[in-house]
């Protein structure tokens, strides 16, 4: 279990501790990366940060989410993950799967 979730990395590939701590509705502050899942600013809970951000930057994001930590903010960081989630990977390939099998040109 975690309290809040750091994603300070300069660079990231995919970003699956992001993702990871999102599913879990962990409240994060993230660099503003292109890897990263869009976020909404109006998501309590997820602070963007740019990628010149000091120490007292990512420290004035993180106290008001330990004091404003609630399930109904968990549930909104969480749904920031979820077109990622492996399942809706898995139906999202299901259906190009699909349709290669139904094309008459393959």
């Amino acid at each position: 279990a975690s309290d809040v979730f750091l994603g300070l990395s300069h660079e990231e590939t995919e970003g699956l501790a992001v993702l990871e701590a999102l599913a879990c509705g962990i409240p994060s502050t993230i660099r503003n990366l292109p890897a990263y899942p869009s976020t909404n600013s109006h998501v309590s809970g997820v602070k963007v940060v740019g990628t010149s951000a000091g120490t007292d930057k990512v420290v004035e994001t993180l106290r008001p989410m330990l004091a404003m930590s609630s399930t109904s903010m968990r549930t909104s960081i969480s749904q920031l993950a979820a077109p990622r989630s492996l399942s809706k990977i898995s139906d999202d390939l299901g259906k190009v799967f699909k349709q290669l099998i139904n094309d008459p040109r393959v």
